[in-house]
């Protein structure tokens, strides 16, 4: 059996001379095949599996050996992690919590990807913010944005944002306060990117990327 995928690459095992086992997130959930020869020097496939980049799959399923991985016959790469040695933190920390989180749900999340990564040498606090979230909705771990105070559904006077405790604090209810413009962007965070994009900053969002990694080391 033959059929597409699309997905991006988490992560690359070595196997044998030039083969290599990938393992994927896609709509299928967490995926690993098997890619023959793909570090020859020749191979058009290994030029196209390279880590985080967003690619299509044709792959090759047996279905008289249940025990074999699936193969693969194509890769073509539809979107490539950004080659910048200044990003280096955030390919490290998307490697690292893709290979974590262990959901099965993640179109939505490459769709995000596929929609921001571009913007990645230029918005990179902006488009890291917004991804981190996206791990944060599809673990299903994300907090409630629209519902005002956490405690008292208060929507006026809200002054702080604990991604552990669920969303906003109003000022009656919360022991910390923090900017009004963080406020500002938390909001729009679970929009589209653009719309995000529009409503924040480098600094803010550089903050609500802090404030997510925290969030998620201490969850996962």
């Amino acid at each position: 059996m033959e059929y597409e995928l699309e997905g991006i690459i988490i992560k690359k095992q070595n196997i044998n001379d030039f083969d290599q086992i990938v393992t994927v997130v896609s709509n299928r959930g967490k995926f690993s095949f098997f890619a023959p020869s793909v570090k020859k020097e020749n191979s058009k496939n290994g030029l196209n599996l390279n880590t985080l980049s967003l690619v299509n799959f044709e792959i090759i399923e047996s279905q008289k050996r249940a025990n074999l991985l699936p193969r693969l016959k194509r890769a073509n790469t539809i979107i490539s992690f950004p080659i910048n040695v200044m990003l280096k933190q955030e390919y490290i920390d998307l490697e690292f919590f893709l290979n974590k989180i262990n959901s099965i749900k993640w179109q939505n999340f490459i769709d995000a990807y596929k929609e921001s990564i571009k913007f990645l040498d230029s918005k990179k606090n902006i488009v890291m913010a917004y991804l981190l979230y996206k791990l944060l909705e599809i673990e299903g771990i994300n907090p409630n944005i629209e519902f005002g105070c956490i405690d008292c559904r208060n929507k006026n006077n809200l002054v702080d944002f604990k991604f552990h405790q669920g969303g906003y604090l109003c000022i009656n209810h919360a022991k910390e306060k923090i900017e009004f413009s963080i406020l500002q962007s938390l909001y729009w965070i679970n929009k589209a990117f653009v719309t995000f994009s529009d409503n924040t900053n480098s600094y803010d969002a550089q903050i609500i990327r802090k404030m997510i990694i925290q969030y998620l080391n201490e969850v996962i």
